[in-house]
């Protein structure tokens, strides 16, 4: 694992175990030897076997080199270096989402937009912390950020992924030098944020049905449209450019629950006037409703048109024939960074978009009539 990256969170048990298994390794004088397995650490520690995994990783990045082998996993003789870690902070990278904390998923294998600004720190020698916040207590997180990660020694911070308070986002931005919003961006905002284009690429797939013949499209939606209304507004420009009204039964917000989705796509393929096409807000949506559609008998390319949004569920063969937008992860990675590290985030304000691509595959591709 990459010295240069360590990883936090506010409620630090885990590290409370890391502290436990340092000190049993001292005791036992492990230096230079091979640990007990892990199943066993959980009975010595007195913990479950992802918080020994955890706690193996947190020692990692305090300096004791643990290494994994077919035969167990063995810690070099190396002392912690004593750093601080709040003095090694360069870039603080703040999210919701465990996903970014490689105690959960490897980060290095992942392909996301995350991924680019790894790459730029280590090219930089930059340091990374990243910081997942708990929305229970917002006005707790705001005080912990500032107070063990203070602007005087972070130089840059960066939001992923983050779809609420705004008006916290402000205040902390407002106390760093060079700040920006990734995935995710608030209007009115004092920093610049990197997105991809949602308006832009749902109204290219909404005038793409419309233009293949569709009138009644239906559009399953986040359950909170505040959290992302770019979608749903190019999805409404589509139709107003085509003098198309859109009814209020066709547009459904739903969290990502397959039986919330099946039991509206069966309450409105009975209506009198159906709709001939369905939008998922993303391809998870696009393919519950795919399935759920199918359960009912129709046709999907022939009987009726599914379209999703990402073009990264499309990981099975049986996936492969559905519509999706596309836009480069990577591409939206390399943009976050240029901006951040060219020092041209710096309170401007501004919304970047990426661009994003229609795929047309066969469950859009006919003319309905």
């Amino acid at each position: 694992m990459n010295k240069n990256i360590i990883f936090t969170e506010k409620k630090t048990v885990s590290e409370k175990v890391a502290d436990n298994l340092l000190a049993y390794i001292k005791k036992k004088k492990y230096w230079g030897k091979r640990l007990p397995s892990q199943r066993e650490l959980c009975v010595i520690l007195s913990v479950g076997l992802v918080s020994v995994n955890k706690a193996i990783k947190i020692l990692q990045n305090t300096g004791i080199c643990v290494s994994y082998h077919k035969r167990g996993t063995f810690v070099v003789k190396q002392q912690p270096t004593g750093k601080s870690i709040t003095k090694r902070t360069k870039l603080l990278i703040i999210s919701p989402w465990n996903t970014l904390n490689p105690l959960e998923h490897d980060i290095n294998q992942s392909s996301s937009f995350v991924q680019p600004l790894v790459n730029a720190c280590n090219e930089r020698n930059v340091d990374v912390v990243f910081v997942r916040l708990d929305d229970k207590n917002p006005q707790e997180d705001e005080a912990y950020i500032l107070q063990e990660y203070p602007p005087s020694s972070t130089d840059y911070i960066a939001f992923i992924s983050i779809f609420k308070r705004p008006e916290q986002i402000k205040r902390i931005s407002k106390q760093y030098k060079h700040a920006i919003m990734i995935d995710h961006y608030f209007n009115d905002m004092n920093i610049t944020g990197v997105v991809d284009d949602g308006f832009g690429g749902i109204k290219k797939l909404t005038k793409h049905l419309i233009l293949q013949g569709h009138t009644r499209i239906a559009f399953l939606d986040i359950s909170n449209t505040d959290f992302n209304p770019w979608k749903r507004t190019g999805f409404e420009e589509a139709h107003a450019e085509h003098n198309l009204s859109i009814e209020p039964s066709l547009i459904f917000n739903t969290v990502q629950s397959k039986r919330d989705i099946k039991n509206y796509i069966e309450k409105i393929m009975h209506t009198e006037n159906p709709p001939t096409a369905f939008i998922g807000v993303d391809d998870a949506r696009a393919l519950m409703a795919k399935d759920a559609l199918e359960e009912l008998n129709f046709k999907i390319g022939s009987d009726i048109a599914v379209a999703g949004y990402g073009n990264n569920a499309f990981t099975k063969d049986e996936y492969t024939t559905l519509t999706s937008v596309k836009f480069d992860n990577q591409k939206l990675g390399e943009l976050a960074v240029q901006q951040l590290f060219n020092h041209s985030a710096d309170n401007q304000g501004k919304l970047i978009p990426v661009e994003t691509e229609l795929i047309i595959r066969d469950s859009t591709s006919k003319k309905f009539n």
